[in-house]
């Protein structure tokens, strides 16, 4: 094993995804870092198309040159087939092909002499005794005056056992038709009536043209393993039922699935470590969203280093993280009632008002118009077994 104690990076990036990148680039594109290095570790070289990315903000954006589609009008499906059109006012939703994330920080990240990108998988890191952390690969070791690692290293099934835990697995294909059958102005959120089953699943529909559309359908669940190809069918047939029996061409296919969960993962940060990404508690854990998120973060984090504070001096929102408690307890313990719980959300709040909330914007008054928007009775369920 070769030993590069004899130089330590400023900052360590164990993790170069989605958040590990995000902060690479805030950190090299602030002047107030340009005398730090900054070390990058990851096992993937980035370069494939993983994930499709999407968001909703207000007006432009860091990432608007990369994105391929937007939206200002959405729909909401309920499991009866009634249609709630989705105003977004000034939000716009906007798609993100990951692979367009990754080439341009790659890109900035290279040309910046700062930093040195290592492609190699971390087996371990420790913090010492002299205010630094130790970064471990299979063949190397690398000190680091403060390490920000993206590695999830709590056991799902201990983290059930003391908070509550929902997972998000979906599988999506990339769908063209040789005839229009897409409206590409309006995009579709949530559409529950082709569940396969009675708990919180539905579909989800980018569409990119008249013809073209990515078509993806996603679970809220408490239970896995889950083979997500079996849904792939499913797929197939609520297309035919329900957008056009016409033959088509499927691009590529997309799964993963999120954890959602309030686990205090951030419990572990320290002064020479901060966890980021979902290690640090930077998911939304009532609706797995986490782009945007990460962009808030990332703000605060570098906001805190050149206040010379600790990185995770602050980040969360107490009052939001007991709101998403109750719905993420609903939806583990009751799960068939989450379509009922969205529903509800977006017939009786305003787009704009829903979209605030998820960017945890939300003020007291707000959170109380949107909580009373909602029957209290499976709410104050929640509360009694989260007391208990």
């Amino acid at each position: 094993m070769s030993n590069h104690l004899g130089h330590t990076f400023d900052y360590g990036i164990v993790g170069g995804g989605i958040a590990g990148m995000q902060l690479a680039l805030a950190l090299i594109s602030d002047p107030f870092f340009a005398e730090k290095t900054i070390l990058i570790i990851d096992q993937d070289s980035k370069e494939s198309n993983d994930k499709t990315l999407c968001y909703w903000e207000q007006g432009d954006g860091l990432w608007d040159e990369l994105i391929t589609h937007r939206w200002n009008r959405g729909k909401f499906v309920n499991s009866q087939g009634d249609i709630n059109e989705l105003n977004l006012d000034s939000y716009t939703y906007k798609l993100l092909p990951s692979i367009n994330f990754y080439n341009h920080t790659k890109s900035v990240l290279t040309a910046a002499g700062q930093v040195t990108w290592i492609q190699s998988r971390v087996s371990d890191v420790q913090l010492s005794q002299e205010s630094k952390a130790v970064i471990k690969t299979h063949t190397d070791t690398y000190a680091v005056h403060h390490c920000f690692d993206s590695r999830v290293t709590q056991d799902y099934e201990e983290i059930i056992q003391h908070s509550a835990m929902v997972y998000q697995p979906f599988i999506g294909i990339d769908v063209e038709f040789q005839e229009d059958v897409f409206d590409p102005s309006s995009f579709t959120m949530m559409d529950f009536q082709y569940r396969k089953e009675e708990n919180t699943a539905f579909f989800y529909i980018l569409p990119m043209s008249t013809r073209r559309a990515f078509v993806e359908y996603t679970l809220f669940t408490p239970q896995l393993p889950l083979d997500m190809n079996q849904y792939i069918p499913h797929i197939h047939s609520y297309i035919s039922d329900t957008i056009s029996k016409d033959p088509y061409q499927v691009h590529h296919t997309e799964q993963g699935m999120i954890p959602m969960s309030n686990f205090p993962f951030h419990q572990d940060n320290s002064a020479t470590l901060t966890k980021i990404g979902t290690a640090g508690s930077w998911v939304r854990p009532s609706s797995g969203y986490a782009f945007k998120y990460i962009e808030y973060y990332v703000s605060k984090v570098i906001a805190n280093l050149k206040a010379h504070r600790v990185p995770s001096y602050k980040l969360f929102n107490k009052r939001h993280r007991m709101m998403d408690t109750l719905l993420l307890d609903l939806l583990q313990v009751e799960n068939k009632i989450g379509p009922w719980i969205f529903d509800t959300m977006y017939r009786k709040v305003e787009t704009p008002l829903i979209l605030k909330f998820l960017d945890g914007n939300t003020t007291l008054l707000e959170d109380i118009k949107i909580m009373n928007s909602f029957k209290w009775a499976p709410f104050f369920r929640a509360i009694g077994r989260q007391i208990v």
